[in-house]
């Protein structure tokens, strides 16, 4: 959570699947065990990232929607979200 927490209040746009597929070449991760746990860390870290909306009370279909798309980095997430219950 504390990662994401600092990736919230930096603004920094950065997507987290490049570091974490970098960070398996280094510890040398067998191919074909990268895809497995790639999804299993990205399911961990969007959990996370949904607790921490929770926890400020963005509504659920809110949450839904943002991470709907796997694309978006952690501050494009915050940025919608701010967006959204701005209005």
């Amino acid at each position: 959570i504390g990662i994401l927490n600092i990736l919230l209040g930096s603004e920094w746009n950065i997507s987290l699947r490049p570091i974490f597929k970098a960070s398996m070449e280094l510890l040398n991760v067998p191919a074909e065990k990268q895809d497995e746990l790639l999804g299993q860390v990205e399911e961990f870290f969007t959990l996370r990232l949904k607790n921490i909306f929770l926890d400020r009370e963005v509504p659920h279909h809110v949450i839904d929607l943002l991470l709907s798309n796997n694309e978006l980095s952690v501050a494009d997430a915050e940025g919608l979200v701010n967006a959204l219950l701005a209005n």
